[in-house]
């Protein structure tokens, strides 16, 4: 007799099918993501709501990807946006992205959909700063084609 429990049907082996959703925010505030700075090791203040209206007065505006599993949100981005001259548009991504575990799958599809989404708001310059006490994010390197 197995000591696992499943629905009538289903192995108790097989896999869990978790939906993966990605969405993008350019509300001035996101408690939903505020909150997940909040508890996720590498999230900060320069990633959150609050930081993106400070800057606002700056001439920057903010847009966020967020990567959410099962409704949860796991990871993402906040890219901070401004036009120069001649260089044109610069998104600066300041202490990011955040991810909640150590996956390279998850900071891959995070990556990925920020570089979509630069590409879709017509960055020229994309510059990513990676949390400082993001633990394995700072041992790792992603290349992402361009």
């Amino acid at each position: 007799m197995s000591s696992q429990f499943a629905p009538q049907g289903v192995p108790a082996s097989a896999p869990t099918v978790m939906t993966e959703t990605t969405r993008v925010s350019t509300s001035a505030d996101d408690p939903p993501w505020d909150a997940f700075l909040e508890r996720t090791q590498g999230g900060g203040h320069l990633q959150c709501s609050g930081w993106a209206r400070s800057k606002a007065g700056l001439g920057w505006s903010a847009v966020r990807v967020v990567i959410q599993r099962d409704e949860q949100i796991v990871g993402g981005a906040q890219l901070l946006l401004r036009r120069l001259p001649i260089i044109g548009r610069v998104g600066l991504v300041v202490r990011g992205p955040v991810i909640e575990s150590p996956d390279d799958a998850l900071m891959f599809t995070t990556l990925t959909r920020l570089q979509s989404l630069a590409r879709r708001v017509k960055v020229s310059v994309l510059i990513v700063q990676p949390p400082m006490n993001g633990g394995w994010i700072d041992r790792k390197s992603t290349r992402l084609d361009s």
